[in-house]
């Protein structure tokens, strides 16, 4: 190569590096052609992460060499359809939007096992609990006895909890105390309702009707796990398990539940209720409601809830509040789930977020299928709420829409409950005509 040849080649070099270096300066600094819009804009970022990880990560519907938990840092300014799979699961995907020089994030996005329920437990109950501390409870007729089992699905076991008579054909409902300690066996016949107590640990059994003879009513205390109270003409009365007898509560209330070392109080007057705390014998009244039938339901510390069984209202209030103004009527419910100090309810056909420490209500979804239960998943980021023949889990992140995945299908789908490690959902069903409960794995 002669002299002339070898400066000219440089030349070429040079002339190729000053006219391309300002392209890399820009593109490293993260400035992309916008071809649409004309022009250079700077990139925005998606950061994906996912349970479980490792899911294949798309954009646009084209492929990434990325896999969860992923950054993608090159993306115009706009809206932006991220999908994420991964072998063995159901498919994801979310429109997301991506500002320039910001980072839009999809964090911990719930991948679903593509797999169909199985039935570890294959029974036909007169009764089943719902689900409380991992365990069921069920009722079966078994050679002239009814027998009440307790299955713990995670643990694998099942044992008997009491045997009685089946000669009476009364309907049975069974009922958890709050720390799933004691259960509540409802025998409602003709001739009333009759309460037994049974203990899961020594199988020690308590007849209301012996303890508190004229008691018309009963109801576990949603906050405090070792008290039930009891109704009757004289009155409310508790009894602080295990010891069975009643103890004076009021003369004049007419629903009753527990509040730290307080007791708050349904009274009944005149033009209505009064809900009235008893706060260290100094009590006051926290609002007035109209006639009703109303019960306390379980609720997170310094917050309450109330609803009236005839209209299905649902209240709720700070026990604490002494400003006369702390009731807050949130809509009719046929079904309700806590999660902290949120709220799960739906009143049928609305499903609706209420927010205790903000009190703001949030509409979910929408749907035209009666929704039967709600429940939550354990990362409190997604519910599930089950209709007619279907259990289907929705995302709270509305970003491009919440994005509704259906987990089961069947009939006489009962409440859901997600293990602590998120791995399996149980519920009892009927599938293809077999009844019992089912487990449909959510992950590995």
């Amino acid at each position: 190569m002669t002299g002339l040849q070898r400066k000219a080649l440089y030349a070429m070099f040079l002339a190729g590096f000053i006219a391309s270096a300002p392209a890399v300066v820009l593109y490293t600094a993260g400035w992309r052609v916008d071809w649409a819009g004309g022009g250079l804009v700077q990139a925005g970022l998606i950061s994906a992460s996912s349970v479980p990880r490792g899911a294949d990560v798309s954009v646009d519907g084209k492929p990434r060499e990325a896999r969860t938990p992923a950054v993608i840092d090159d993306l115009i300014p706009g809206e932006h359809l991220l999908s994420l799979g991964r072998p063995g699961y159901l498919p994801w995907e979310k429109a997301l939007p991506v500002e320039s020089r910001l980072t839009t994030f999809a964090p911990d996005v719930l991948l679903y096992l593509d797999e169909a329920p199985q039935r570890p437990l294959m029974i036909a109950p007169l009764a089943v609990s719902e689900p409380a501390r991992g365990k069921f409870a069920y009722t079966l007729e078994s050679g002239g006895w009814r027998e009440t089992w307790v299955n713990e699905p995670e643990a694998g076991a099942t044992r008997m909890l009491s045997r009685m008579s089946s000669a009476s054909s009364a309907a049975l409902t069974l009922e958890w105390s709050a720390d799933a300690a004691w259960l509540a066996v409802r025998t409602n016949a003709a001739v009333g309702e009759r309460i037994t107590l049974i203990h899961d640990g020594d199988g020690k059994s308590i007849a209301v009707s012996d303890a508190a003879p004229t008691a018309t009513a009963g109801w576990w205390d949603p906050n405090d796990p070792d008290r039930f109270f009891v109704r009757g003409p004289r009155g409310i009365f508790a009894m602080d398990l295990p010891d069975p007898a009643p103890k004076p509560v009021s003369k004049t209330a007419v629903a009753a539940v527990g509040s730290g070392n307080d007791l708050v109080l349904v009274e009944q007057q005149k033009d209505g209720v009064s809900v009235v705390s008893h706060a260290d014998d100094l009590p006051f009244t926290l609002g007035t409601l109209p006639d009703g039938e109303y019960e306390f339901l379980p609720a997170p510390s310094g917050a309450g809830l109330l609803r009236d069984r005839r209209t299905g209202t649902l209240w709720t209030f700070d026990p604490a509040d002494a400003r006369g103004n702390g009731l807050i009527e949130l809509g009719t419910a046929v079904a309700w789930a806590w999660h902290g100090r949120s709220l799960l309810f739906s009143d049928g056909y609305d499903l609706v977020l209420y927010e205790a420490d903000r009190r703001t209500q949030t509409v979910l979804t929408r749907v035209s299928a009666p929704i039967r239960h709600v429940a939550w998943h354990p990362s409190g980021s997604t519910v599930l709420f089950v209709r007619d023949t279907t259990v289907s889990a929705l995302e709270l992140d509305d970003r491009g829409g919440r994005i509704e995945t259906a987990l089961m299908e069947g009939t006489g789908l009962g409440l859901p409950w997600i293990d602590d490690r998120a791995r399996t959902m149980y519920l009892y069903a009927t599938v293809g005509g077999e009844p019992g409960l089912y487990a449909r794995a959510l992950q590995r």
